[in-house]
């Protein structure tokens, strides 16, 4: 019994130490602060991505279906500002922001076209607003970090928060457009495409302003070489 409880004395003050430790890294390591924080976004980002997947499945939908990719490509961006070691992120991050553009361009327009009628569950409408919520937070976090340390990785990170809160927003208006009103109306429709053409108007921005100030960031390492 004494060794068995020794032991387990032992086991505890060894977690101790380690949450400690951990405790103090994430306090005090910005970079492994951040790899905590995009892990946790990125995972969350993984799953919304699959759940558009299991809507698409249920519904019939290839907006669903737009919206898995869509989703799919911003999990992949923030996993490559932590885990790929690519000279210019900011440029690779910026040219896949364009790609991310189009693949809005296709929702807004399958979001307008006659198919696009579901009435959901709202269990699945709050689901939409709950993530949207969580996204439009992280990106004013996101926002003022960037903003207070001119990181290149937290800029990326800021853009990619930016481009999900579009994305979700507009997910969340047709959404409730679809349940609680009449998306075949004229004011739905005009609805639908100012927003839309509002949200691809941000992502391009967001891609060609990245590219230019990676471009920028090449040429300065240039210069100083």
């Amino acid at each position: 019994m004494l060794l068995k409880s020794w032991s387990l004395r032992r086991t505890s003050q060894k977690v101790k130490i380690k949450i400690n430790t951990l405790w103090k890294k994430l306090t005090s390591d910005t970079v492994f602060r951040l790899l905590v924080v995009v892990s946790f976004s990125m995972g969350w980002n993984f799953l919304y991505s699959l759940f558009q997947a299991v809507l698409a499945f249920l519904y019939q939908s290839p907006w669903h279906v737009t919206l898995f990719v869509y989703y799919m490509i911003l999990a992949f961006m923030r996993f490559s500002v932590i885990y790929l070691k690519k000279r210019n992120l900011l440029k690779y991050n910026g040219i896949a922001m364009l790609f991310l553009a189009v693949t809005m361009s296709g929702i807004v327009c399958l979001s307008i076209s006659e198919s696009r009628t579901a009435v959901y569950h709202i269990i699945i409408v709050i689901t939409i607003a709950t993530y949207t919520f969580y996204q439009t937070t992280i990106s004013i976090i996101n926002i003022i970090k960037a903003h207070k340390m001119k990181n290149s990785k937290l800029i990326i990170l800021r853009n990619i928060s930016v481009a999900s809160s579009v994305g979700s927003m507009f997910s969340l208006e047709c959404s409730m457009l679809g349940t609680f009103g009449d998306i075949r109306t004229n004011f739905a429709r005009n609805m639908e495409m100012i927003s839309g053409a509002f949200a691809v108007g941000i992502i391009l921005f967001l891609g060609f302003s990245m590219i230019k100030y990676g471009k920028m960031q090449k040429n300065v390492k240039r210069t100083v070489k």
